[in-house]
């Protein structure tokens, strides 16, 4: 819808994760693929500023699973050698992930239940599989 637009993360040209995001968190992930900067901060770059303010950093994003057709998240943030994982949406997450260089994975278990290259959408995964660090983003 014009709410709505979708994201899609690629695995080496040939898995792909599509996931649908707010209109404004689309923006957001777009503007900074585009390196271009908001007239104003928005609340991704509230939360890079944020984490820089405090001296830590993204180590990695990992969009972690799917329950009844919602995808969740983690962001990877690291202090002073202490690992704190905080839950997040993807879009969100990955929004941050852009902004703050960081790696992002997807659970390889979502490309094989959830891909376009694969198996039935919408399939729960329940049990952690290795992550994959995920190339590139498409809007």
């Amino acid at each position: 819808g014009e709410h709505c637009r979708e994201v899609g993360l690629h695995r080496e040209g040939t898995r792909q994760l599509l996931i649908w995001i707010g209109l404004p968190e689309a923006q957001s992930i777009a503007a900074r693929l585009a390196s271009e900067a908001p007239p104003r901060p928005n609340s991704h770059d509230l939360a890079q500023r944020l984490i820089e303010g405090l001296g830590a950093r993204v180590e990695r994003v990992v969009v972690t699973a799917l329950r009844d057709g919602i995808y969740f998240a983690r962001i990877d943030l690291v202090r002073d050698g202490r690992t704190c994982e905080i839950d997040a949406r993807p879009s969100d997450a990955i929004a941050i992930a852009l902004r703050l260089s960081a790696p992002l994975f997807v659970e390889a278990a979502l490309f094989e239940t959830s891909g376009a290259a694969s198996g039935p959408a919408g399939r729960e995964v329940r049990h952690p599989a290795s992550e994959r660090q995920v190339g590139a983003f498409e809007l």
